[in-house]
């Protein structure tokens, strides 16, 4: 009896391990199904992308390669690397977490430097110009006007520092509004690559979990579609720090501009603050491995719309660029009007006065012909002509002695074709002849 019970037992033993055996072959297998069905999915997914479906075409958009597309490939991917990671002793895992670690980093970086550059600009730049020439202004009301209004003649005649009071560049409007709209212009272009990536951000598709937005091959990595959360994630650290500071830069830019006292420098200094918006360039092509900057390279968002001919497209791109230009060109003949606060707007009083000033600057101390080269500006640079002016007036010479000294000496260094070996010539025996 005990022994029928043993035998009942035992191969109710073996039968329950060949089930148990039975089972983890198929889970196995159906686990090894699933990873090939995932793939092929995956490369299936790859090909509907490259492949116009159901009128839908791909759209593909390239990262800034900058601190800041590095921090936005550190989100939708780095990051989700290391969330998904089994152990911390992965190395890939590892390399995830340097890795996102070094792009915040740079991205912590460039924005600390570029925030506080605009207020170390403001603080030492704009407002001691903006300052200065306030002053200058209020000067030249205060000492060249009567109680009345009425432009004192005799008072600006007897002025010192005229000059730096008329290169005032607000003075001279159509010039200085062709300097404002070049700035604007180069704020602009910053403004539009960061309102085409913020964009495309939003038309990027909507998943629930982070490991549905990678798709990758071997050789291929895209960015299908992204969290609600990583979606403002990128728009909190990137489009927003970038408007702010093109906004910013635009302001300050044309406050500065207003309150330039030199028309040299309003023609420098209307590219002289563009290097803020380049510092994430720099600081990303000079720490950020070259490993790492081809990954950003490489990586891309990829989504799908609506199919719509090239000519629509360059419609719409044409519609996007006029109206940037209506809005540039608006803001420069508003600007000086209702936003900027640094000077009247109408410097026409000023304007009046420097005419003769200016008038005078435009005459060259040379007449000579253009085609005449250096040879035909030789008599108009004679030597030592202030020196023989005062030794004839000391020698008590009339002027008409003078006036006929200066001819000679014009006349002694006239001559097409001379050499300055023979101008030095006759002047050594000008000089003994006025000596003896």
């Amino acid at each position: 009896m005990s022994s029928d019970v043993t035998v009942t037992l035992m191969s109710e033993g073996t039968h329950e391990i060949e089930q148990l055996k039975s089972t983890d072959m198929e889970e196995q297998t159906s686990a090894r199904k699933d990873k090939e069905m995932e793939s092929t999915s995956t490369l299936e997914d790859l090909k509907a992308l490259d492949k116009q479906v159901d009128g839908m075409e791909k759209v593909s958009i390239d990262i800034p390669e900058d601190a800041y597309g590095a921090a936005i490939l550190a989100v939708v991917r780095d990051v989700t690397k290391v969330r998904q990671g089994k152990s911390w002793s992965d190395e890939e895992v590892q390399l995830s977490l340097i890795q996102a670690s070094f792009s915040f980093g740079l991205l912590a970086l460039n924005l600390v430097l570029q925030f506080s550059l605009l207020g170390f600009i403001s603080l030492y730049v704009v407002n001691p110009s903006v300052q200065n020439v306030q002053a200058q202004y209020q000067r030249f009301h205060s000492d060249m006007f009567d109680f009345q209004g009425q432009f004192l003649a005799d008072q600006w005649a007897k002025a010192k520092n005229k000059d730096l009071m008329c290169d005032i560049g607000l003075s001279d409007p159509w010039f200085y509004k062709c300097v404002v709209l070049l700035w604007v212009l180069l704020i602009i272009r910053e403004f539009r690559t960061t309102e085409r990536l913020t964009r495309d951000l939003c038309c990027m598709p909507t998943c629930n979990e982070l490991q549905d937005m990678e798709i990758s091959t071997d050789d291929r990595c895209e960015i299908v579609a992204i969290t609600k959360g990583v979606r403002l994630l990128l728009v909190v650290l990137v489009s927003l720090p970038k408007f702010c500071i093109c906004l910013t830069l635009l302001l300050l830019g044309c406050s500065w501009l207003t309150a330039t006292t030199s028309f040299t420098d309003l023609v420098m200094n209307s590219i002289a603050m563009e290097f803020v918006t380049n510092i994430d360039e720099n600081l990303y092509e000079t720490l950020l491995p070259v490993a790492h900057r081809q990954q950003v390279e490489d990586v891309n968002f990829v989504y799908k719309r609506k199919v719509s001919s090239q000519t629509k497209k360059q419609f719409e791109a044409f519609k996007r660029s006029g109206l940037y230009l209506c809005i540039s060109v608006a803001f420069v003949f508003l600007y000086p009007r209702y936003v900027q606060n640094v000077l009247p707007h109408d410097l026409s009083d000023l304007k009046a006065a420097c005419a003769d000033i200016v008038e005078a600057q435009q005459q060259s101390v040379c007449d000579s012909p253009f085609w005449s080269g250096s040879a035909g500006v030789d008599r108009c640079f004679p030597f030592g002509e202030s020196t023989y002016r005062k030794f004839l007036h000391d020698k008590g010479y009339s002027a008409v002695a003078l006036a006929h000294m200066q001819e000679h000496t014009h006349h002694t260094f006239h001559g097409k074709g001379r050499r300055l070996a023979k101008n030095r010539e006759k002047q050594q025996k000008w000089n003994q002849t006025i000596v003896s």
